[in-house]
């Protein structure tokens, strides 16, 4: 009789302060998606790459504009402009323009920050060969992670690191040297639509 007095009154010890909490501090509505379907965005980044060829190093610096469409809540497909200065230590520097597609999809989101994951890929011309003794033109699939942060509304900053792979897929025969496995930062600015 003592042991279910006991565990009746534990049961009101937990039970009140709970339903006190819960009457105080009513839940919150779960927070609208920052990036909801339907959403068109634009964007603006800085980029650097430096990258170890066997015998060679490169440098890409740059930035590059875009614009990105949410299909569905936090998944979009975004279009980017990159260009670069490249320097490089065996080859002739040179100015490279692309294009290149991902699909970004913003895995986590608690306020005004999200964590997304993008992956695509895209194309390259460049002046001169990149990397040296390869081809003007090559091919660009990446893959990596990011953030964005909302600093006032519909403008966010945004940053991540990417691995790009860049090569001309063998379509110059066996002139096909590779950069392999650098890693890609950036950081800018997008704003909704």
């Amino acid at each position: 009789m003592r042991a279910c007095r006991f565990a009746s009154w534990s049961c009101l010890m937990v039970f009140l302060p709970v339903q006190l909490a819960r009457a105080q501090f009513p839940p919150q509505p779960a927070s609208p998606d920052l990036f909801a379907a339907g959403t068109w965005t634009a964007q603006f980044t800085t980029q650097y790459v430096n990258a170890h060829l066997i015998g060679a190093h490169d440098q890409f610096v740059g930035g590059a504009a875009g614009v990105g469409y949410y299909f569905t809540n936090r998944f979009a497909l975004v279009a980017d402009v990159p260009v670069d200065y490249v320097g490089q230590n065996q080859g002739a520097d040179t100015v490279a323009v692309g294009f290149t597609l991902l699909g970004r999809w913003h895995f986590l989101q608690d306020g005004k920050f999200s964590m997304y994951l993008d992956a695509g890929a895209g194309a390259l011309l460049a002046g001169n060969r990149v990397p040296p003794g390869g081809t003007n033109f090559n091919f660009t699939p990446q893959a990596g992670l990011g953030a964005t942060y909302e600093l006032k509304d519909d403008l966010f900053l945004i940053g991540g690191v990417r691995v790009l792979h860049l090569s001309n897929a063998g379509i110059d025969g066996i002139r096909n040297p590779s950069i392999n496995e650098t890693v890609e930062g950036y950081v800018g600015l997008t704003f909704k639509l």
